[in-house]
């Protein structure tokens, strides 16, 4: 637990870079997956707290596995989707943020997006 802290710690240092590495998107993934609910809402608040934060990680080859896996944090997802929906212009235009969109089933509506943003992290 303690090394779990110490991760999070340094994720937290500069998180938007690490979302976007080919391997640190990794650790980024399993720890919003994996680690205690204080830990994972650490890791999503340095996410989404970020103006653009969400979008530019989701228009990024490893970037957008993190942005799956923040949709299944408890609490994150709402704003996670809202941010999504207010980048669509953006991700429409990008290869990786298209998938997403595609996937989260470009729900017009917020409480849609939420639970396609549920069925997504389930798959």
């Amino acid at each position: 637990s303690r090394q779990r802290a110490v991760v999070v710690a340094a994720l937290l240092g500069d998180l938007r870079r690490f979302a976007k590495h080919r391997f640190a998107a990794l650790v980024v993934q399993h720890a919003l997956l994996q680690c205690a609910p204080a830990e994972c809402g650490a890791l999503a608040h340095g996410l989404i707290a970020q103006a653009g934060a969400v979008v530019s990680v989701a228009c990024h080859a490893c970037g957008v596995h993190v942005i799956r896996a923040l949709l299944q944090v408890p609490g994150a997802t709402s704003l996670a989707v809202q941010q999504i929906c207010k980048g669509k212009h953006r991700l429409r235009k990008d290869l990786y943020g298209s998938q997403l969109l595609r996937e989260l089933g470009e729900a017009s509506d917020e409480a849609r997006a939420t639970r396609a943003a549920a069925a997504v992290g389930g798959a």
